[in-house]
């Protein structure tokens, strides 16, 4: 069972996505979720529960950038777009699993191919 916080990680992360595919249609629209994606960081990071940066493109255009929060609480330097993190493996199953999640994609193990791929011919 997930427990409160990594759910809401993963919801968080599905929202950041999602943002991301709606982002860039059209101008206006983008303005909007521009607005509405900054005011849910905003809130996330004003509570404690998100420090970091967020990109969101389309194409080759960037349609949101910004930093939250602090990339270094010793020394008070605050994220920026341009902030470079140390990802773990762990953070990457994490948004994989997000990714999959959102966009409706399931994932099958070699073995599992292995064996739907095969026929009952021999």
């Amino acid at each position: 069972m997930l427990t409160t916080t990594f759910r809401r990680s993963l919801q968080f992360t599905a929202f950041l996505l999602a943002a991301s595919v709606f982002a860039g249609s059209v101008s206006a629209q983008t303005d909007k979720v521009s607005v509405r994606l900054d005011d849910v960081v905003r809130f996330e990071a004003d509570n404690k529960r998100f420090m970091g940066s967020v990109l969101v493109a389309k194409g080759d255009r960037v349609v949101f950038s910004k930093g939250y929060g602090l990339a270094n609480m010793e020394s008070g330097i605050s994220n920026t777009p341009d902030t470079r993190y140390a990802i773990s493996p762990l953070t990457k199953q994490i948004t994989a699993a997000a990714i999959l999640r959102t966009t409706g994609l399931t994932h099958q193990s070699p073995r599992q191919r292995r064996t739907d791929g095969a026929s009952g011919s021999g």
